[in-house]
């Protein structure tokens, strides 16, 4: 099964394709829903500029996560998570990656 997606242009549109590296900006119980994430080049999309986008299923330390809510502008951001989709119940220290659930890949 193939999944396509749209490519767009501009600033500040991750358009579910990862771009630069993504991380914690704290250590988080395994409880936490409200999750800090900056990244160093590119900033993810958020809920009021794309609404149609969301969710979005993103991994940290092997926990798959359900992002339902993306605030901010800059790069750092504010992630609003529904934590253990795939059962992995963990806390993540500062500095965990943070990815997009299986990333797409271009093809020729």
């Amino acid at each position: 099964m193939y999944e396509v997606f749209q490519i767009e242009n501009g600033t500040g549109n991750r358009s579910r394709i990862p771009a630069g590296t993504s991380v914690t900006d704290a250590a988080y119980d395994d409880n936490d829903t409200s999750l800090s994430v900056t990244s160093t080049s590119t900033r993810w999309i958020d809920t009021a500029t794309y609404p149609t986008q969301f969710p979005i299923d993103i991994i940290i330390g092997g926990e798959r996560m359900t992002c339902t809510d993306i605030t901010g502008a800059a790069l750092t951001q504010t992630f609003t998570v529904t934590r253990s989709v795939n059962g992995v119940v963990k806390s993540h220290t500062a500095g965990a990656a943070v990815q997009i659930f299986r990333p797409p890949v271009i093809a020729r």
